[in-house]
């Protein structure tokens, strides 16, 4: 019995280790791509000595390979901090409302810029009820996790398109509803869409880490908040994000 539990802890032990050299790989390979163009960009404007149109052009490239390398390195250091801090991560009461009003606010940037309409709706059960959204938990890692879904539903939107927010409250728990008239997930596609560095069609063909729906799963899975991933008919994705009653919340 001793032998196979210390067979068990050494496959397990060797499973994570695999797991870590595949990560230190993906996230070298993420950073080095921006870097080789960053650096590309500049040396070809310093050999050139370019006028002003194509200086323009080559300084909002290496411009957006930075925001890049920034978006990248945030989110690192937060998977750093979802790990080391698990344990150590101080709940508190948030209010869920508030919370996606201020990520509706800043990807409304995005949404205006491809002509999408983001809509909210704020439902109680039942409907004579007081709204009660709020939740114990870390409001900056709950903010991150809305806003990588919420941005993720305005990336993959057709222009001209709708984007829908539901939060509703009820007795035993908290639902937030985001749906798109975007291209959606194939079914057997949707868990690999939670692994870091995972991109599948479509998202292969937009600019993005391949991290932001990984932090997202592991900030729902410390929040206890179950993720389901649905198909809309006829066109579209909807994620259901279910967030438990917590007694004293």
């Amino acid at each position: 019995e001793l032998s196979l539990t210390f067979n068990g802890m050494l496959d397990r032990l060797e499973q994570a280790f695999a797991s870590q050299d595949r990560f230190i790989s993906n996230a070298s390979h993420q950073l080095k791509t921006p870097l080789t163009i960053l650096k590309g960009e500049l040396d070809l404007l310093r050999k050139r000595q370019a006028d002003a149109p194509e200086l323009a052009l080559g300084l909002e490239s290496a411009s957006a390979e930075i925001n890049r390398l920034i978006t990248l390195v945030q989110d690192l250091l937060l998977l750093a901090r979802l790990e080391a801090g698990r344990d150590h991560i101080p709940l508190r009461k948030v209010r869920l409302d508030e919370v996606l009003m201020q990520v509706v606010s800043r990807v409304q940037k995005l949404a205006i810029k491809k002509g999408v309409r983001i809509t909210t709706q704020f439902l109680a059960e039942p409907k004579s009820s007081e709204l009660d959204v709020e939740v114990r938990g870390d409001e900056e890692l709950l903010d991150s996790m809305i806003e990588n879904f919420l941005e993720n539903a305005v990336k993959y939107a057709p222009e001209n398109s709708l984007v829908e927010l539901d939060l509703k409250a009820g007795a035993s728990k908290i639902e937030l509803r985001i749906r798109d008239q975007g291209p959606g997930v194939p079914e057997e596609l949707r868990q690999k869409i939670f692994e870091r560095f995972q991109r599948v069609r479509p998202s292969d063909n937009i600019p993005g880490s391949g991290l932001g729906l990984s932090i997202a799963a592991e900030i729902a899975s410390l929040h206890k908040v179950k993720i389901d991933f649905a198909s809309v008919v006829p066109r579209g994705a909807a994620v259901t994000l279910d967030f438990p009653r917590h007694s004293g919340a």
